[in-house]
């Protein structure tokens, strides 16, 4: 709606403003809308300022058109087009509305065209409510006149809108004043101007063509009604999230006995340049009467608004000492505030009983009960006081129950004794902030229990087990002992018990004597180790030296183990067949010895 003074020139500011949420027939065919929020337009648009129009004017939609678009109001919803103008041809064009997201699925219905007698006000607006979640839209025109050669605009306007749902507890506002809900706590009231609300039969009493009680025109009104406590009520209203960000809301208070006839008893607040924060001053009232409290978009603008009762209204509350949100185990005092006096008080809660509710006790009389939920969930309790605002009535508070959260950590350890330890975390991998019982020990074995203590949101205390070793010694089998220049074994990589490491060098046999290795782990709990490795010196075998023999003389035999202690064997046995010196080669098998050599002399025979 619009103020008198402001519209003709506002007109052209409001509609070059029509953004992102302004659909047109053409530039969006054959597309879905996931809104609830927005306008739609024939190919043109409304007044043809914002896009170029067909034909001979620039406000006529064109020949031969055949788009369509579909509205998706999600599910479980329906979806309304409030037509604040149409004009198009009588006899040939056509806007076809079809309960579904094609043009192949049913009709809902059909906006034929006006004659040539010109527009008028009954005819300029229209409501076409789908029955589902899904309305498509599909305009077709035939190939000449495109729009009222009566001199009006051609082409279509509307707003889009879904079914309004309840908010803060309360029912959404009424489309009429007839059937508008009774608000007892207007603590923080919510609604919207959205375009599933229409112009009723009120609004031509009230302020179309400028002529009524009201600050403006309207085209989505609605209604919900107070009961007063005093002579005069004061009541914050704060409009948010509009269509348009250039306006906001109208809304004034009335007072009706049949909501035909209306007699203003506030201000009119008038929100032409910007959404915000207003403020409603009624007065003249009569403590106990009903009165009317009527909202509407300026223009149209479909925006989010809130209505906070300071002063003069019966109200009555219900709250909860842990807010809106609890933890499983805990429990909340629930109290129900009222602005007057209440005779009786009484209390219901879902889900009940083996769904999770400990307690909602204190008695029917009891302004004040006690929920102790024993299950996670989101509970309803809705108080009721009777013997205010004529009858009895309720305030809802919706508790969500959330489950306790366990602290969930990256493991630590296992350590081995001694080693420098990890830092337990003060913050959990889930968010959880806290402090540990003692910082992680190594002096000893064992597995030592820690505890974690937190005081956020819904997350318990817990515990990690850290595991300390003992420390292990690393297990050879022994090498050695070898001879010098023996080709020595190889130093193993990993212990008889498991250990892998590595060793300070490479066994050498260059050199008689007792060498330390030392091996270090590279892994689990063990300890440094070492290997002590003999290299013997080598030794030349001795014999007792036999012969000399004489020709063909019976020899001894050649000792196979030698007098300083080598056994082994020799290349030959002794031979006197012949007369000379003959070198015998000794090997040994075993010990650090080397080969040896003994030289016999066979001497001839002489004739004496």
């Amino acid at each position: 709606m619009r103020s008198v003074f402001t519209f003709l020139i506002s007109f052209i500011f409001v509609t070059t403003s029509l953004f992102s949420q302004s659909y047109q027939m053409d530039a969006d065919h054959n597309t879905t809308v996931l809104a609830c929020k927005g306008e739609l337009f024939d190919s043109q648009d409304y007044g043809g300022f914002l896009f170029p129009g067909c034909g001979s004017g620039t406000d006529e939609y064109c020949d031969n058109e055949d788009y369509w678009i579909t509205i998706d109001a999600g599910v479980g919803n329906q979806a309304r087009l409030n037509f604040l103008f149409y004009n198009i041809e009588s006899c040939c064009d056509v806007l076809t509305f079809y309960d579904g997201p094609t043009i192949a699925s049913p009709v809902n219905s059909t906006l034929a065209g006006f004659s040539a007698t010109g527009l008028t006000t009954a005819q300029s607006a229209a409501v076409v409510t789908s029955v589902g979640q899904f309305m498509t839209i599909r305009f077709q025109s035939d190939g000449s006149i495109s729009r009222d050669d009566a001199g009006y605009y051609g082409g279509f306007h509307a707003l889009m809108g879904c079914a309004p749902s309840d908010c803060n507890g309360n029912p959404s506002a009424s489309d009429n004043c007839g059937t508008a809900p009774t608000i007892c706590s207007l603590d923080q009231y919510c609604g919207n101007t959205g375009g599933w609300y229409t112009a009723g039969p009120e609004s031509g009493t009230l302020g179309i063509n400028y002529y009524g009680v009201f600050c403006g025109s309207i085209e989505n009104n609605s209604w919900v009604s107070f009961t007063a406590e005093s002579s005069s009520a004061t009541f914050d209203i704060t409009s948010s999230n509009c269509m348009f960000a250039g306006s906001g809301v109208q809304a004034m208070i009335f007072d009706s006995p049949d909501c035909v006839s209306f007699t203003g008893v506030s201000n009119c607040i008038n929100q032409s340049a910007a959404s915000g924060a207003a403020i409603l001053n009624a007065s003249g009232l009569t403590p106990g009467a009903t009165y009317y409290i009527m909202v509407d978009g300026y223009g149209g603008n479909n925006c989010d608004y809130t209505i906070l009762a300071t002063s003069g209204v019966s109200t009555v509350e219900a709250s909860s000492s842990l807010g809106v949100a609890m933890c499983l185990a805990e429990c909340t005092s629930l109290q129900l505030n009222t602005s007057t006096p209440a005779t009786t008080y009484s209390w219901a809660a879902t889900p009940s009983g083996t769904a999770g509710l400990s307690s909602v006790g204190g008695g029917a009389g009891d302004s004040i009960v006690t929920l102790c939920p024993t299950v996670a969930g989101t509970y309803t309790v809705v108080g009721t006081g009777s013997g205010i605002c004529g009858g009895g009535v309720s305030d809802t508070v919706v508790i969500v129950v959330d489950p306790n959260l366990v602290p969930t950590f990256t493991q630590l350890g296992p350590y081995c004794v001694g080693d420098a330890s990890g830092v337990l975390p003060t913050t959990s991998t889930n968010g959880a902030t806290g402090t540990w019982n003692a910082v992680i020990s190594t002096t000893t074995n064992g597995t030592i229990t820690y505890t974690f203590t937190t005081s956020t949101g819904c997350f318990i205390g817990t515990t990690m087990d850290v595991v300390v070793n003992s420390n292990v010694t690393p297990t050879f089998a022994q090498l050695g002992p070898y001879c010098v220049g023996d080709t020595p074994g190889a130093l193993p990589t990993t212990s008889t018990n498991g250990a892998t490491g590595t060793w300070n060098t490479t066994i050498s046999t260059v050199a008689n004597g007792t060498i330390t290795y030392t091996f270090t782990p590279t892994s689990g709990c063990f300890t440094t180790a070492t290997m002590d490795i003999l290299v013997n010196p080598t030794v030349v075998p001795t014999f007792t030296q036999l012969g000399p023999y004489c020709f063909n003389e019976t020899p001894a035999t050649l000792p196979t183990t030698a007098t300083n202690g080598a056994t082994g064997t020799w290349n030959t046995t002794i031979s006197t067949v012949a007369n000379g010196t003959i070198t015998y080669t000794f090997t040994p098998t075993s010990g650090c010895f080397t080969t040896a050599t003994m030289d016999v002399v066979v001497n001839s025979n002489i004739m004496p």
